[in-house]
């Protein structure tokens, strides 16, 4: 989708190679899904709310990729971008709770929560600075590698069965990523 948006506004082009990888991503996180279920037992309103959040994730991945390239800063553009959300998510969640409630999570979580929102901030600052150096469209489909981590976390903490179809989409994904790699280097 990202492609899509990508190419008529930005001018951003993939090689047909890095297509195919964009494919093949696309295809592999699909496959455990569809897979030996026919078109009637899909949830076409789960398949609605997927699609919509696909277009979500689409736009604001390439506002992001466009305002990293204009602000040239990848690290000042993260900062500036965590500062300014965390002010609308600490409203959803002083909204949703009460601020005593906040507060004394805070005091007792302090620390976990500093920890992830570094990690968030790195691994977000780190694909916000790939789009200062490659295609916008490559760096997002790249960043859909993480499923396999997901997969394989998902296999060894919580015992789900990683399955045949499971484990060729995430190889799928592989592929797709290590093509979208090599195409851009032709």
């Amino acid at each position: 989708m990202l492609v899509c948006l990508a190419a008529p506004f930005m001018g951003e082009l993939m090689s047909p190679i890095q297509m195919v990888g964009v494919v093949m991503i696309g295809l592999g996180i699909g496959l455990p899904a569809w897979i030996g279920k026919p078109w009637q037992a899909v949830n076409r309103r789960g398949l609605f709310y997927c699609l919509f959040n696909a277009a979500i994730i689409a736009l604001y991945t390439l506002l992001d990729g466009v305002g990293v390239r204009l602000s040239g800063h990848a690290v000042s553009y993260t900062l500036w971008l965590f500062l300014f959300n965390s002010w609308g998510i600490l409203a959803v969640i002083i909204w949703r709770r009460s601020l005593a409630e906040v507060l004394q999570h805070t005091r007792q979580n302090w620390r976990t929560a500093i920890v992830g929102a570094g990690l968030s901030m790195a691994s977000y600052g780190i694909v916000l600075w790939a789009m200062t150096q490659t295609s916008i469209p490559a760096v997002a489909a790249l960043r859909e590698v993480s499923v396999i981590f997901a997969a394989l976390l998902g296999a060894w903490f919580l015992k789900e069965q990683m399955g045949v179809w499971r484990i060729l989409g995430a190889s799928l994904v592989c592929i797709g990523a290590a093509t979208i790699r090599w195409g851009g280097q032709v």
